[in-house]
Formats: C-alpha cells, sequence, structure tokens
C-alpha cells in the first residue's frame, strides 16, 4: 500500500467532511500533518540514520509534540498557533489510527510510549493490499460529492 498517497487521501476527505460542518481554514497544514507522523522516514533523504530518534514522533505523544514545535516555531499569532496545533496534531492521530490498521509482525504504534515500547496493530490490512488505498479513494470521492451537493442552489419547483 502507498502509504503517504493513502494517508493524504484520507486527510483530504477527512478535512472536506470536517469543511460542511466547520468554516477551517489551511487545508495544507490539514494534509501535511497526515503525513506528519511518517518524518522517521527522512532518513531516506539523509545519510544519518536518525529512524530510532524520529520514531518517537509516531506515537501519540510525538504526534501531539511535533504539531506543537511547529506551530510554536513557524507561526506567531497564537490563535493561528492553536489552529495550526490542533489541525496538525488530529491529522497525525488520523494517521496514526490508520497505520493501526496495517498489519506487521512488530506492530505499527507505540501506543504507550514512553511507558512501554511494545508496538501494537489491528491487524486488519496486509501491508501490501490496496485494499486501504481504494477505500481511501472512494472516501475523498465520495466527500466530493458532498461538497458539491451543498453547494448547489436548490429551487422552488411549486
Amino acid at each position: 500500500m502507498p502509504d503517504w498517497l493513502t494517508h493524504v487521501l484520507f486527510a483530504w476527505a477527512l478535512w472536506n467532511f470536517l469543511s460542511l460542518k466547520f468554516n477551517v481554514k489551511y487545508k495544507g497544514v490539514f494534509l501535511a500533518g497526515g503525513i506528519l507522523a511518517d518524518i522517521k522516514t527522512i532518513n531516506m533523504l539523509y545519510p544519518l540514520d536518525l529512524g530510532y530518534i524520529l520514531t518517537i514522533f509516531h506515537t501519540p505523544l510525538g504526534a501531539l509534540i511535533l504539531p506543537g514545535i511547529l506551530s510554536q516555531s513557524i507561526f506567531t499569532g497564537r490563535i493561528k498557533q492553536a489552529q495550526i496545533f490542533i489541525l496538525l496534531g488530529a491529522s497525525s492521530l488520523f494517521h496514526l489510527l490508520f497505520d493501526l490498521m496495517i498489519s506487521s509482525m512488530e506492530g505499527r504504534v507505540m501506543l504507550l510510549f514512553p511507558f512501554s515500547f511494545k508496538s501494537y496493530s489491528f491487524n486488519i490490512f496486509m501491508q501490501e493490499d490496496f485494499t486501504l488505498l481504494y477505500i481511501a479513494f472512494t472516501t475523498l470521492v465520495i466527500s466530493f460529492i458532498a461538497q458539491i451537493s451543498r453547494s448547489v442552489p436548490k429551487y422552488d419547483t411549486r
């Protein structure tokens, strides 16, 4: 399963559904938060092996620490910082929820970090299976249809 593509598609669909109910901004921040927890894979681009250090960001605690650091260091206004933290944190936590569904021998997410280093997985989908990607794409299409149907004016035909 193409992990980043699936996470971005799910984040985009979730964004569309949330924007039906709430007036939310910063779609790009929400989509970036969808892959933020996978910062540990940056060692593919960098010659140092930082995977063990960056693994803490693929935990529920890390999914809140990294958005906190980013929102405090990049953005200036308090309200904007809070909004960015909530968007990055929520989409990072959804990222971990979807990773929990993927089957793995050693588990996918350290849910109880820093109290335990044991990784957990619900073992619903195999790593090589594209079912989750198809579900993400279908969910995105449904969210687009919901967005379009909301914006179409309704006419009274009496």
